[in-house]
């Protein structure tokens, strides 16, 4: 199997499951609610949804990379803001 398929199957099964390190992140955020995951209980922490955003948003950038594409990362792009489109 090429090295691609093999990076493109590990982040399938770290998102969706059977992931070789434990539960997947799906399988981690079954039952979270979204005030859950909205909430921050320790200052300067980031809450679960911003961290879903985080994984997602380097989910994004992988996969973009694995297409031989090279997008920019700022800030904005790796830590994106919750909005009313996140939810």
């Amino acid at each position: 199997m090429p090295l691609v398929q093999k990076i493109s199957d590990q982040l399938k099964r770290a998102m969706y499951g059977d992931a070789w390190h434990g539960p997947s992140v799906l399988e981690t955020l079954e039952g979270v609610s979204a005030d859950q995951a909205a909430s921050k209980h320790v200052d300067n922490a980031h809450s679960i949804w911003e961290i879903t955003l985080h994984i997602t948003a380097w989910f994004r950038i992988v996969a973009l990379r694995l297409e031989g594409k090279d997008p920019e990362v700022t800030r904005d792009i790796d830590w994106p803001a919750i909005n009313d489109s996140s939810a």
